[in-house]
């Protein structure tokens, strides 16, 4: 029995650098499973509204150890056998994947006792949703890429629906199943146009034979059909223009925890891999992809912009805010430059510190009959009862808006900057006009908070914030003291991955 162990570990020596870089995979998917039959266990014996909360402090523990887990391999810098890579970029983006998520489960804590859903499957499926994400983020296989995309969407379709006796809720989920199932069709449908003229779908491999003069002359105008095809499915998951029309009524159907998800999580992923993409696909039609970039870029900010204008419910709003903001990134993408994608980066980055913040704040505090704040004019609630909140609001709204000193101002800067560098006056100018005009609706939105009044006076309760909120506010704030240092590490990062 021992020589049959031995051998046993003596043929996986080979792959023992394999299983040193999914174990953080491994340990998360092995809690995933324990937490399931402790659910389904717990449930049988107690019937309470707690249980959701349970659920989500013990999943917790579950993202302090992946931190441990990364830490740990942090200098791993492999490729496996199934083309799934472990670099520095892949753990920067993870790690910055699992802040979020954290801050998304702390801040849903209260969430599901409050609304009376008895739940205790959304921290399972956002586990689930999480491991997908995972996959993307180390694959370059765009098969791979796939079939992670597709385990994530399968969660977000059923979390979008989580409120089962909700019209809202109900349309929300079936809308973004079947609307994310046409993209999912339309991305799978360019990966098989990749597939049939090249033979195989890793990026490294495609970016060798689209180097070759002889294929790339024959197969040309095939080739930018897929890749256009493969760009407009993750356009789509994007929320980008004219593939926007699902994001203003998702956010608004699914409840608010699921909607904090949907502003956070894809953005994460899909900005990471459009930045791969850049690396090894983007070069191949430079002209084509930047004026691809462009048009979807200011289609998004002018549909955002002047659609956000016109919305006094919150949800709504955020959602057009969300498509601007995916416009200003597409633009920095359109220079097709390392400085543009830099700049869409550190916009992305810049962009989800705010939006946290925010949906962290409204999660977390009440009107007196424990009813969310749905509209816009509500807000102003505060002014008699908590004026420092109302100033957390504010700061909030000012640093969308792109006001120095806070991040949102750095996030733009960035994007103004890569313009700047690769000469494109026009586009820098416009983009200026619009980026004026975006910051009207966020000082808008002060403006009903100070000086509009609700006509029948309400009171609000609100919780105990915890640290992670005080965190991400002075974070927010003080940025301007170490966004120098950021910047030269994602920009190290980059470089020490990609060259």
């Amino acid at each position: 029995m021992p020589d049959i162990i031995r051998r046993f570990f003596w043929d996986l020596a080979p792959f023992k650098n394999e299983f040193f870089m999914f174990i953080p995979d491994i340990f998360w998917i092995f809690a995933i499973l324990n937490i399931l039959l402790f659910s389904i266990w717990l449930s049988n014996y107690i019937k309470s509204l707690y249980i959701s909360r349970l659920i989500i402090d013990l999943s917790v523990p579950v993202i302090i150890f992946s931190f441990f887990f990364l830490y740990l391999f942090k200098d791993l810098n492999l490729i496996s056998m199934a083309n799934l890579k472990v670099d520095s970029f892949y753990f920067f983006f993870r790690m910055l994947f699992l802040f979020f998520f954290l801050v998304c489960l702390l801040a849903s804590r209260n969430f599901f006792l409050l609304e009376k859903i008895y739940l205790y499957e959304y921290p399972i499926l956002l586990l689930l949703a999480a491991e997908g994400s995972f996959l993307m983020l180390m694959t370059d296989n765009l098969f791979v890429f796939y079939l992670a995309l597709e385990i994530q969407n399968l969660s977000f379709y059923i979390i979008a629906s989580l409120k089962r006796y909700s019209n809202f809720s109900t349309e929300a989920g079936l809308k973004y199943f079947l609307l994310g199932a046409f993209s999912s069709s339309i991305l799978l449908f360019g990966l098989s146009i990749l597939y049939g003229l090249l033979g195989t779908l890793d990026l490294r491999e495609i970016y060798i034979l689209i180097g070759y003069e002889n294929i790339y002359m024959d197969i040309n105008l095939f080739l930018l059909v897929g890749i256009f095809f493969l760009i407009s499915g993750l356009l789509f998951k994007f929320g980008s223009a004219p593939f926007h029309y699902w994001v203003p009524d998702v956010y608004e159907g699914s409840p608010t925890v699921v909607t904090m998800f949907f502003s956070l999580m894809p953005k994460i992923v899909l900005t990471f891999f459009f930045v791969k993409l850049y690396f090894f696909l983007f070069h191949f039609q430079v002209e084509f992809f930047s004026t691809l970039f462009f048009i979807c870029g200011f289609l998004s900010l002018f549909i955002g912009i002047f659609n956000a204008m016109y919305q006094y419910k919150i949800k709504r709003f955020l959602a057009y805010s969300s498509i601007t903001t995916v416009g200003f990134v597409l633009i920095s993408f359109s220079t097709l430059t390392f400085d543009g994608f830099f700049g869409g980066l550190y916009f992305v980055f810049s962009y989800l510190f705010s939006i946290a913040l925010f949906f962290f704040l409204i999660l977390n505090i009440r009107k007196i009959n424990l009813k969310e704040f749905n509209e816009l004019f509500e807000l102003s609630l505060l002014s008699n009862n908590n004026p420092v909140l109302l100033l957390f609001i504010c700061f909030i709204f000012l640093s969308f808006a792109g006001i120095p000193p806070l991040i949102g101002f750095f996030g733009k800067f960035f994007i103004f900057f890569s313009l700047l560098n690769s000469f494109n006056y026009f586009i820098l100018f416009v983009l200026f006009i619009l980026s004026v005009i975006s910051s009207f609706y966020y000082l808008r939105v002060i403006r009903f908070i100070y000086f509009n009044k609700v006509g029948e006076y309400q009171f609000y309760y609100n919780f105990n914030f915890n640290y992670i909120f005080f965190f991400i506010f002075y974070f927010n704030i003080l940025f301007l003291f170490f966004f120098d240092y950021f910047g030269e590490f994602i920009y190290f990062v980059l470089i020490r991955t990609f060259f």
